[in-house]
C-alpha cells in the first residue's frame, strides 16, 4: 500500500515520544485505512521495544464503564498494579474486577490516578505507547480516565489514536492537554491512487483485473481501498454498476452466508 507519507508521520511521532509526552490522531472516513496505519504504529512501537497498551473499542459495548480502561491494562504485570497505593489499588482492582465489588461506586478520581499512576512505573523502565482505535466509541469512564492522565503525563509516554472523521471533535482526547500542546498532531487519511487499490486487491483477493474495471472501482470508491475490496470482490462475482453502493454490496456478501450464520 503507498501510504509512504503516513508512514513517515507515524515513525517521527514515535521518535517523539522517546523524549516527551506526544500524541497523534489518524483521522478519516470509514474504510479509508485508518486502521491499517495506527496497526503499523503499533508493531513498530514494539519493534523498538515500547510497552505498549491497546484498545479497540467497540460501539456496542461504549455504554459499559471502564471497558476501554481494562483492555489497556490487560496486559499490565500484576507486580505493577499491585504496588499502587491503596486507594488506588482497590478502585482499580474493583474496575478490573479483581476485588470485592462492595456497596459503594467506585471512586472515578482515584481509578483516573490508578492508570496515571501504572503509565508512569511503566515509563520508568522503557517507553510507552497508550494506543486507542475508534475513539469516537470510547466509553465515557474509560475516556475521562484517559483525559485526566493526558493532562499530567510525563517522560517517553505516546498516544496513538485513530477516529473517524465525521465524528465529534471534542473526542480528541489529547489535543491541547499534553503538557506541551505542540506536542500533539493530527493525520488526516485521504484516498488511495489507482496504483495502489490495485496491489491492494491483488494481495488481498489475488484478483488481477484489467485496467478499465480498475479505473471504475476508483472512480465509484473514490479511492476508499475498503469500498474498493468489495467492488473488486463484487466485480470478479457479477457485473458492477456505477450506482452500486457500499450498503449494496455489503448487503450482498451477507446474504451469500447460510441461514444459520444470519440467523
Amino acid at each position: 500500500m503507498s501510504r509512504d507519507a503516513e508512514s513517515a508521520a507515524v515513525a517521527g511521532f514515535l521518535d517523539a515520544t522517546t523524549h516527551e509526552p506526544s500524541s497523534l490522531l489518524i483521522e478519516g472516513e470509514a474504510g479509508i485505512g485508518k486502521t491499517t496505519i495506527w496497526l503499523a504504529g503499533v508493531e513498530q512501537a514494539r519493534e523498538r521495544g515500547f510497552h505498549v497498551l491497546t484498545a479497540r473499542p467497540a460501539h456496542t459495548e461504549s455504554v459499559l464503564s471502564y471497558v476501554a480502561l481494562v483492555d489497556l491494562l490487560s496486559r499490565v504485570d500484576t507486580t505493577v498494579l499491585d504496588s499502587l497505593p491503596e486507594p488506588q489499588r482497590f478502585a482499580l482492582d474493583r474496575v478490573l474486577l479483581r476485588g470485592d465489588p462492595g456497596d459503594t461506586p467506585t471512586d472515578p478520581r482515584a481509578v483516573a490516578a490508578a492508570f496515571l499512576s501504572v503509565i508512569d512505573t511503566l515509563a520508568e523502565v522503557r517507553p510507552v505507547l497508550i494506543c486507542i482505535d475508534d475513539l469516537q466509541w470510547l466509553d465515557h469512564s474509560s475516556a475521562a480516565a484517559v483525559a485526566f492522565a493526558a493532562r499530567r503525563l510525563s517522560g517517553a509516554v505516546g498516544v496513538i489514536t485513530a477516529m473517524r472523521s465525521d465524528a465529534s471533535p471534542a473526542l480528541d482526547l489529547f489535543r491541547n492537554r499534553l503538557p506541551r500542546p505542540e506536542s500533539s498532531s493530527r493525520l488526516v487519511v485521504g484516498p488511495l491512487s489507482l496504483g495502489a487499490l490495485r496491489t491492494i486487491v491483488s494481495q488481498r483477493l489475488g484478483l488481477s483485473l484489467p485496467r478499465p474495471t480498475m479505473v471504475r472501482i476508483h472512480d465509484i470508491s473514490r479511492g476508499n481501498p475498503f469500498y474498493a475490496l468489495q467492488l473488486a470482490y463484487a466485480s470478479a462475482h457479477d457485473e458492477i454498476s456505477m450506482r452500486t453502493t457500499l450498503s449494496d454490496l455489503v448487503r450482498a456478501r451477507i446474504s451469500e452466508v447460510g441461514t444459520e450464520t444470519q440467523e
